[in-house]
């Protein structure tokens, strides 16, 4: 009983390796800068771009501050803004 039970686990991790979704990467490019930086949410805008918004530690007073990044359609910086979460 635990010979096929080991196999049917193994089974079932070999069918979940290989049912794994490939995913297109259109663009890559990272913002921020050298500090800890996250977007917590982004949409797309009308003109192509995107409008991220988040924290950062590398701008503004030098702790978690409120971060907003707007991107053109080839996602080049637009406005890059730090605001103050004190």
């Amino acid at each position: 009983m635990k010979a096929i039970t080991a196999r049917v686990f193994a089974l079932f991790l070999s069918l979940a390796a290989v049912a794994q979704p490939s995913h297109d990467t259109l663009w890559t490019r990272t913002y921020g800068g050298r500090e800890p930086d996250a977007a917590a949410s982004f949409q797309r805008t009308a003109d192509g771009g995107f409008i991220l918004a988040g924290y950062t530690w590398s701008f503004g007073a030098g702790y978690t501050d409120f971060y907003l990044v707007k991107t053109g359609p080839e996602q080049n910086w637009i406005v890059n803004r730090s605001l103050c979460a004190c």
